[in-house]
């Protein structure tokens, strides 16, 4: 502890734990897969949600277990771990070493720039794609239940992450027949109300830890059950399934251009 510092070897722990939980789910997910995908799809991608944040709450709960006698000496002096069992590496705030030697120093600037690029290219890129997003937005204008976009292309999306807005594009609202638009317009209504662009983005960012492959897979899958979940939504508001998959294809036809 004295050679690494404080901070490095909570790092060290935090990015290990992290890892070994990413590699003990690449194994396990594909063994459960097929019964999480049979669950009801809202309850489906909830879990897939909690999937994807396990290696960021299992790393701090166990950096925070490993620093308990010191919150433990923080709340009553007389509990001071260190004062009985001192000379033996732990971590705590109390008397730890918080400046690191060189080494501790390369590993901990190693760590952190493991962490932190993937990151920072990932929020560049969202970004770059809200910029996009925003240039499109600022050719529309505010509707009753949505917000209409002047574009020729069929298109509908529900966008933003705090304050989420059901956007629909003249191209859809000219084609499609009106039942057909009420089932999108229910669709779009469900993510939503559901947030789901929220929760798409904490699983993009907090997976980037993950094996590319499972991570992938956790994506896509919970894309998938998000997706249904929302068509049952609009199911439950319509009342006929079958209506909500013909205006989905439909929808989806238009924007192939088939």
């Amino acid at each position: 502890m004295r050679v690494l510092g404080i901070l490095t070897v909570a790092a060290i722990l935090a990015v290990g734990v992290a890892v070994l939980i990413g590699c003990v789910l690449a194994w396990v997910y594909p063994q459960v897969r097929a019964r999480v995908l049979r669950l009801e799809p809202g309850r489906a991608s909830a879990f897939l949600l909690w999937v994807s944040l396990i290696p960021w709450i299992i790393r701090f709960l166990s950096v925070l277990v490993c620093l308990l006698p010191s919150e433990f000496s923080m709340l009553n002096p007389s509990w001071d771990h260190c004062l009985e069992h001192g000379g033996h590496p732990h971590l705590c705030l109390t008397h730890g070493n918080w400046q690191p030697t060189l080494l501790g120093l390369f590993l901990f600037t190693g760590l952190v720039l493991a962490v932190t690029v993937p990151l920072i290219r990932f929020l560049l890129a969202y970004r770059q794609g809200q910029r996009s997003l925003f240039s499109m937005l600022a050719l529309g204008e505010p509707d009753t239940d949505f917000f209409r976009l002047k574009v020729a292309q069929p298109l509908a999306f529900t966008t933003g992450i705090l304050r989420p807005q059901v956007c629909l594009s003249e191209g859809l609202l000219t084609t499609l027949p009106e039942k057909h638009l009420a089932v999108v317009l229910a669709h779009e209504k469900a993510h939503q109300h559901r947030r789901d662009g929220l929760r798409l983005l904490l699983a993009e960012a907090f997976t980037l830890i993950l094996p590319p492959q499972l991570r992938a897979q956790l994506r896509a899958d919970l894309i998938q059950t998000t997706e249904l979940a929302c068509d049952e939504g609009a199911a439950l508001q319509v009342g006929d399934s079958l209506v909500v998959a013909e205006a989905l294809l439909a929808a989806s036809r238009l924007h192939l251009g088939t």
